[in-house]
């Protein structure tokens, strides 16, 4: 990963931090950045799985002109030269990055006059992605907005907990194992503590982020530990899970039992790799054998790589996708213990305007990361995409991501405006007009899985992940560009007053907050091609119960044996990210007298 300057130190740029002085540079939108700045420190040897600490001061200017690393994680997307699993970004990863519109030194704004503040949080599954992949100064500059990106751990990295870690020295949020969610907090405690210095109000901070990072944004919400950090909170393309304490934990045979990928799985994993054993049997033996310091020496000591093989090979064996690693775990000190949707649902949560939303097809590029599909699958050679029946895969991603909106977006926005009425606001991305994506059998993805961050950061380079930047071309481009220029505005515009109304500057149609007084009444509004259906509000709402029944009466299946099956794959492949449990599928097998097949 290159990590050169991106251009040269601009004086006009220099800011005084509580850490010490930062220079950055001009940006192309008429915007300064600064990147990669310290806000904790590098958590690293002892500092491993520990909550992350204060940065410490720096002596001389920081010049702060290269983009903070990332996190350590596997690249899904390139190889190295010898075909090997090539890895990218570094434990030593805690850095934020600042967009703000061009002020001269003397001209930062001040007192009643500074900015709304945007944090963004960058997706990727909880485990990949980086923060300053998203370039802000596009929004800042347009918006009159400060924009931050953080880099925060992920993966195992982010979120572990072994007891062997627990020495007398560790705190409740070290015990927590929610390391990444904590990263985020520090880094809202920076900006409380630095932001002004750039022009930004601490008392107007607005978090925001798409898939991971938005289930991020609702560990926020739900977490005691981020109260009164942020005054607006907007997740998209998410849903609010969190685990329990003993998935994370412990073994899949113990009881409960635990996630494939619990801390005892992963070191069981680990001693097998290593040949200390040569199954998993013989790897417990040895682990039950082995003492507490010696296993938190042996878990701090090993290099992230050998970890991340062990859990990718769990992860093999286990055919769950990649959004299945135990993440947010419900600890009772950094997370409820009720878990995130319960603490929703009981008002139970950090009370600030929130926005909400999704695409129309969210799954549509997400299907092909469910191992075992008879939707799609990949070629391991070429990675070419095959999809034997087109309008089955886009039924499935139809489904989908319906289930997606009831568990993301009509859910916790109902439980929200009925504790805070008029300040819980939602929206659906329809805009349908990517090209065909190569890679994917040249299949159209409709409004998939995270396109709305390209409307929000305009057509730069954020991360090979976001394919649909490459697909806006042509015909297509003025479109986007329209609408790129409404959504930048009603996002700022709730920014700056915790209500989107008709945007920064007051020139779009109304955007109203969900009214759950009747069926009849708005709940969202439509982004769609501004020449075409355009920008409206829609009445309609979801439950799980409504898609439920929008599948019996489905005319694509002649036999309730075929809806079940739909049902039992749709399951697979993804119902942690749409709330479907075991047990709807067999009442829904019952109400049609047909015989579940294992799930």
């Amino acid at each position: 990963m290159s990590n050169k300057p991106v251009a040269l130190p601009d004086p006009a740029t220099r800011r005084t931090t509580r850490y010490g002085d930062v220079i950055g540079f001009s940006g192309q939108h008429n915007d300064h950045a600064w990147l990669g700045i310290p806000y904790a420190q590098a958590p690293v040897g002892e500092l491993r799985w520990r909550a992350p600490r204060e940065p410490k001061s720096w002596p001389h200017e920081l010049e702060a002109t290269r983009k903070g690393t990332a996190s350590a994680q596997l690249n899904i997307y390139e190889a190295d030269a010898e075909g090997a699993p090539a890895y990218i970004g570094s434990e030593d990863c805690l850095y934020l990055h600042v967009w703000a519109p061009q002020f001269p030194q003397e001209k930062i704004p001040q007192g009643k006059d500074r900015l709304p503040v945007m944090v963004w949080l960058h997706g990727g599954s909880n485990m990949r992605g980086q923060g300053g992949s998203h370039k802000g100064g596009l929004l800042a500059s347009t918006q009159s907005v400060i924009v931050v990106t953080v880099n925060y751990r992920l993966g195992v990295m982010g979120w572990f907990r072994h007891p062997a870690l627990n020495d007398e020295t560790a705190t409740p949020e070290d015990r927590s194992g929610n390391f990444g969610t904590l990263d985020l907090i520090q880094a809202l405690r920076w900006v409380q503590q630095n932001i002004a210095a750039f022009g930004g109000d601490p008392d107007n901070v607005t978090i925001f982020g798409c898939s991971a990072g938005g289930w991020n944004v609702y560990s926020l919400l739900a977490s005691p530990k981020a109260e009164g950090l942020f005054h607006r909170a907007i997740a998209q393309g998410c849903g609010a899970l969190s685990f329990p304490v003993a998935s994370a934990e412990n073994f899949t045979d113990a009881t409960p039992p635990g996630h494939p990928e619990s801390s005892a799985e992963i070191l069981l994993q680990l001693l097998v790799d290593e040949g200390r054993a040569s199954n998993r049997a013989e790897a417990k033996e040895l682990a039950f054998s082995m003492n507490t310091a010696d296993i938190a020496n042996y878990l701090r000591n090993k290099p992230f790589t050998d970890i991340d093989k062990a859990c990718s090979t769990i992860r093999a064996r286990s055919g769950i996708p990649m959004w299945e690693l135990p993440v947010l775990f419900e600890d009772g000190v950094v997370l409820p213990a009720q878990g995130i949707k319960a603490a929703f649902q009981e008002g139970r949560y950090n009370r600030v305007p929130v926005m909400t939303g999704s695409t129309q097809y969210e799954f549509t590029i997400l299907l092909p990361a469910v191992p075992n599909s008879r939707f799609s699958s990949r070629d391991v050679a070429t990675g070419a995409l095959s999809v034997p029946d087109p309008d089955l895969y886009f039924l499935a991603a139809r489904y989908l991501s319906e289930f997606v909106k009831v568990y993301g977006v009509d859910g916790p926005t109902s439980a929200f405006s009925k504790y805070q009425p008029g300040s819980a606001f939602a929206f659906r991305l329809d805009w349908n007009r990517l090209d065909p994506a190569p890679g994917f059998g040249n299949l159209r993805l409709g409004s998939a899985h995270g396109l709305e961050v390209v409307f929000l950061f305009g057509l730069e380079n954020l991360g090979p992940e976001y394919i649909h930047a490459r697909l806006v071309t042509g015909e297509n481009l003025a479109s986007f560009e329209k609408l790129s220029r409404a959504m930048m505005s009603y996002w700022a515009g709730f920014a700056a007053t915790g209500n989107p109304g008709r945007g920064r500057k007051g020139e779009l149609p109304q955007w109203q907050a969900w009214d759950p007084a009747s069926p009849q009444g708005v709940k969202f509004i439509v982004f769609d091609d501004v020449e075409q259906t355009g920008l409206h509000m829609s009445p309609a709402s979801l439950s799980k119960q409504a898609v439920l029944a929008q599948l019996a009466e489905d005319s694509h299946f002649a036999t309730n044996e075929e809806r079940v099956q739909f049902l039992a794959e749709i399951y697979r492949s993804g119902h942690l990210l749409v709330d479907l449990t075991a047990e709807d599928y067999r009442s829904y097998c019952q109400r049609w007298d047909v015989t579940p097949a294992p799930l």
